[in-house]
């Protein structure tokens, strides 16, 4: 139920129903946390700081990558080179949802067993 419910997030976000798909994540996030699922509650916070991004809450993006940092400790994503271009952007106040959305898609892959090299979005310095 959770994968069909994340799903219907995803078409809502590709349809540009950001609001709607923030309800959806936020719901999923509790779930998943709930249910111990710690990768995909992360997976679901970065999809909820896009969602925050892309309506234009960039200080409620702001805050929920700063609990992501705090989360850290708890994913096997700690030593994620998108990871850190993350946290230098938000940082630098360089933060955005495009980024955010970047960031994601590289630990979705990781995530399902694709390892690639991380791509920046920004030349962080």
């Amino acid at each position: 139920m959770v994968t069909t419910r994340a799903g219907l997030a995803q078409i809502d976000m590709m349809r540009g129903r950001f609001a709607r798909a923030l309800k959806s994540y936020q719901g999923l996030a509790a779930e998943e946390r709930a249910a111990g699922w710690t990768i995909l509650a992360f997976i679901s916070e970065l999809y909820i700081a896009e969602c925050l991004g892309r309506l234009g809450r960039d200080s409620d993006m702001e805050r929920t990558i700063v609990a992501l940092r705090c989360d850290m400790k708890a994913t096997p994503f700690a030593p994620s080179p998108a990871m850190e271009e993350l946290f230098s952007c938000l940082d630098q106040g360089t933060l955005d949802a495009d980024l955010v959305r970047n960031v994601r898609r590289h630990l979705e892959g990781e995530a399902h067993g694709i390892q690639g090299s991380h791509k920046p979005l920004r030349v962080v310095g």
